[in-house]
């Protein structure tokens, strides 16, 4: 999905969960407001802590790891998943 829907979707205000899976190193240079930290390599332990009835977008730095962590989420029934295209980088280009 593109930086510009997810822009419009926050600005609703409507439920949606918003997961970062890059790891603490790269975080600490700035994350998207509400976004919720959780490393790719240790999101499948954590899916059992995650809801599953509201729109969930994963970011990474570049998108290729969110696009990962989208796969990990739909093969496990989460049922409206999004990967931020061109990641952290597409979206601190505006």
């Amino acid at each position: 999905m593109a930086p510009a829907i997810l822009r419009a979707w926050l600005a609703t205000g409507e439920p949606l969960q918003l997961i970062d899976v890059r790891e603490p190193t790269e975080t600490a240079a700035g994350i998207i407001a509400g976004a919720h930290c959780l490393p790719l390599g240790t999101l499948a332990q954590a899916l059992h802590t995650l809801p599953r009835d509201v729109r969930t977008v994963l970011v990474c730095q570049s998108g290729v790891r969110s696009a990962r962590a989208a796969r990990q989420l739909m093969a496990a029934g989460f049922p409206a998943v999004h990967s931020l295209a061109g990641g952290m980088l597409r979206w601190r280009e505006g």
